[in-house]
């Protein structure tokens, strides 16, 4: 046996005896599985040094070859489970990057050993490596050239390597800057080692081979690590079971309920005010959630707020909450809840502490209840006929200024009389019949390349339908923001949201139903898409290019008003919109101001007021006599769209929709 081959054959039986300590250490503790890749990379090393005592003994490059072969074998074993033991160490989330590069090593760590086709080593060419150490002593490598699988294997390590110490910087900075030490050494060794053998190994320098001496060195750094940790735990541990012992007094026997619950809601332990709570022994325990007996009103609150803290949105929680013992009387709780979390951000457990306040709210409640009947014993002391006419009349001037209000809450909600969105000028006009409207119409920009508007008659008069415009209003702005927010296409289909809104009409029983007319108009494909809901009379779409038999025209599409049957269908249709166009879109009310004897004399004089005058508002409002009524029989709206340029136009010029308040 050569000389220089007896080092390593001592450092292999170290690495052997340190690789089994970790692997015994592991079945002791087996939850610590850095212990067990720790372990298997050490043995990897002491069959690699046996190897390299191979070679270093070899007397031919032909003999050499074949502990070459077992080295590379041995030593990508120890990198795979070197790799392991950094994530195991680090507790890293993410391990895709390790499971790649375990992958690769046994996707390619076969083909360097069997050699085909000489991919890995080129067997015929001699790679002699003959140097003098410092003190003259000679030495002398017998080895065959390396192939490309080998230099394309060293490549990947040194990329491994690379994320190895990106790992530890980022649990260094999580604050386990002491923790990441050893660790951060261990790697430096191993990586020089690595680096050092493959430079001579390529040829670019002769000196000897390091990485055998570099996990000696590992062993070291790992035993003092070990050794400071054993001194500290045995410390701590008995400082722990002193502190321990106080804390599991006090913590078993406190007044508060306290626990400690898993992310996914299941306790982990609790005292014994905890299990009165939820009506069970510590045994059990751990069966129960922290929403096993909640109240069912307050679960979803409790829910969201525990998927707030699982997200990171929350650390801390604390609000009244009632719980439900063995008989179903609520037990008020005052709960706090607080996350644990590891290095890494995620939620490891919750402290929950629970203050039992059910007497301070029945003591609340019978306190109120007491004021409310004070109260009433002063009224029904003090009430004359004189006051309760008083009452009654300031009701009446009440409700009158509630209509006045409601009013003008609901022509709040409507959009400008005129407004300018990109190429389209819109106008509308709303007459109600009493103080607040049954009628609504609304248009707005969806996105750079549609905008929306819709026409609606809510039946029946008064508070009641104004109601539902303003329900109508607000499921509008959700699809809206649905779209804006999460992509929801339903605002772009009038179809799908007549359908959506007649299933949510019919859910709430709401006894009333709506005429609609939606739609959506395509400024880039130059269309207009909609869906009609029952709405009468039809929208007129005015070309004053077009013939005289075309320039004024209804829209037509069918629909039954939402709202009122759940077996109703809705289509969507398409009308492609000349180069200038006038739409107008009246409510009914309109037809009550028309003197026509016929129904299609009245939609025929529609048409053709509607092209007389275009999009100009105050010229149909006169043109029907409108304002002259003291009091209309029903609603009356009208609604104007018109082009103001050319689509070409809007296509090169307008990237986004913008609104303005310039005339139509």
């Amino acid at each position: 046996m050569n000389a220089g081959a007896l080092p390593v054959i001592v450092i292999a039986g170290i690495m052997f005896y340190v690789g089994l300590y970790h692997l015994l250490m592991y079945v002791r503790r087996f939850q610590q599985r850095v212990d067990f890749s720790l372990g298997v990379a050490f043995l990897a090393m002491g069959c690699y040094d046996i190897f390299t005592a191979g070679l270093y003994s070899a007397t031919t490059w032909v003999e050499g070859f074949e502990w070459q072969r077992y080295q590379v074998l041995a030593l990508s074993i120890a990198m795979v489970m070197f790799l392991w033991f950094v994530a195991d160490y680090t507790t890293l989330r993410s391990r895709r990057a390790i499971a790649l590069y375990t992958l690769f090593v046994i996707m390619t760590a076969p083909l360097a050993f069997l050699n085909p086709g000489s991919i890995a080593w080129h067997q015929t060419t001699a790679a002699i490596k003959h140097f003098l150490l410092p003190l003259g002593i000679p030495v002398t490598y017998f080895e065959v050239a390396p192939g490309w699988l080998i230099q394309v294997q060293a490549v990947v390590t040194l990329a491994a390597f690379a994320h190895v110490f990106q790992v530890i910087a980022v649990y260094r900075d999580s604050g386990s800057a002491q923790r990441a030490r050893p660790l951060l050494a261990c790697s430096i060794l191993f990586a020089a080692g690595i680096g050092n053998d493959m430079a001579i190994m390529s040829g670019w320098y002769y000196s000897v081979y390091l990485v055998e001496y570099a996990w000696l060195g590992i062993a070291l750094v790992m035993a003092f690590s070990e050794t400071r940790t054993v001194g500290e735990a045995i410390v701590m541990k008995e400082t722990l079971r002193i502190s321990e012992a106080r804390f599991r007094s006090i913590y078993i026997n406190a007044s508060a309920a306290i626990g400690l619950v898993a992310p996914d809601g299941h306790f982990i332990m609790a005292n014994h005010a905890m299990c009165r709570v939820f009506g069970c022994d510590s045994d059990r325990i751990g069966e129960m959630t922290i929403f096993s007996r909640l109240h069912p009103d307050d679960a979803p609150v409790a829910h969201e707020r525990h998927r707030s803290m699982l997200r990171g949105e929350l650390d801390v929680y604390r609000g009244e909450t009632r719980y439900l013992d063995d008989q179903g009387v609520v037990l008020w709780q005052d709960l706090s809840m607080a996350s644990i979390r590891r290095w890494d951000g995620c939620v490891d457990a919750m402290t929950v502490v629970m203050v039992d306040i059910t007497e301070r709210k029945q003591a609340e409640t019978d306190l109120r209840l007491l004021n409310e009947q004070l109260e009433q014993k002063v009224v029904e002391r003090t009430t004359a006929l004189r006051e309760a006419n008083q009452k009654l009349q300031d009701s009446l001037m009440k409700l009158r200024e509630d209509e006045e209000a409601g009013k003008r809450i609901q022509f709040s909600l409507l959009p400008d009389e005129s407004r300018t969105i990109g190429s389209l000028q819109f106008g509308r006009y709303l007459a109600p019949s009493m103080s607040v409207s049954g009628d609504f119409v609304d248009y707005f920009a969806i996105d750079a390349t549609h905008t929306g508007f819709y026409i609606a008659d809510v039946s029946g008069h008064g508070v009641s339908s104004a109601f539902i415009t303003v329900m109508l209003k607000s499921f509008m702005a959700v699809s809206q923001e649905r779209y804006a927010a999460e992509g929801d296409p339903t605002i772009l289909h009038p179809d799908r949201l007549l359908a959506q809104l007649n299933s949510e009409m019919l859910q709430q029983k709401l006894d009333k139903y709506i005429t609609l007319f939606y739609g959506v108009l395509d400024v880039e494909q130059s269309v207009l898409r909609f869906s009609n809901g029952g709405h009468f009379p039809l929208p007129i779409l005015c070309d004053r290019q077009a013939s005289q038999a075309g320039r004024a025209h209804s829209i037509r599409g069918k629909g039954a008003p939402v709202g009122l049957f759940d077996f109703s269908h809705y289509e969507v249709s398409e009308c492609t919109l000349p180069e200038t166009f006038t739409l107008v879109v009246f409510s009914d009310g309109i037809l009550d101001m028309m003197s026509q004897g016929s129904l299609s004399d009245k939609v025929t004089h529609l048409e053709e007021v509607a092209y007389r005058c275009g999009a100009d508002i105050p010229a149909l409002v006169r043109e029907f006599g409108i304002e002259g009524h003291e009091s209309l029989p029903d609603d009356v709206t009208i609604l104007a769209i018109r082009r103001v340029q050319a689509w070409q136009t809007e296509k090169s010029s307008s990237t986004n929709p913008t609104t303005g308040s310039s005339s139509v």
